[in-house]
């Protein structure tokens, strides 16, 4: 588990799930950018992880996936409706002409009739 400056390890995942450098078919290693990795390039790198990092100026990743729809946050639930053609083409046809997403018109649907959220 990488370290930061102070010896505390990283608890927040902070590394890159998508490798960050690559090797090309001539054998010369680049950066996901595409940039050349130099032997130079690659000494910084090692001296600056080595030396570790300051929590401070560490960005948390994002949570994978949508915001959630939930009032406290967490897992939004879904569902899964069957509908016949009529009703589905009214909502593709809606969806399509407001600009909008066929969950959010469903979303818009059950509120007006039951109610805006607690």
């Amino acid at each position: 588990m990488p370290k930061v400056k102070d010896g505390q390890e990283i608890t927040t995942k902070v590394r890159a799930r998508k490798p960050t450098a690559e090797v090309t078919r001539d054998g010369s290693p680049r950066a996901k950018g595409g940039a050349p990795l130099t032997p130079e390039a690659e000494a910084a790198l090692l001296a600056e992880a080595e030396a570790g990092y300051d929590p401070a100026i560490l960005v948390p990743r994002k949570a994978p996936g949508r915001p959630s729809l939930s009032a406290g946050g967490g897992t939004s639930h879904r569902i899964n409706v069957r509908v016949d053609d009529e009703i589905y083409e009214v909502l593709q046809r809606v969806a399509r002409d407001s600009g909008r997403r066929p969950s959010e018109l469903v979303r818009e649907v059950l509120r007006a009739a039951y109610g805006p959220r607690p």
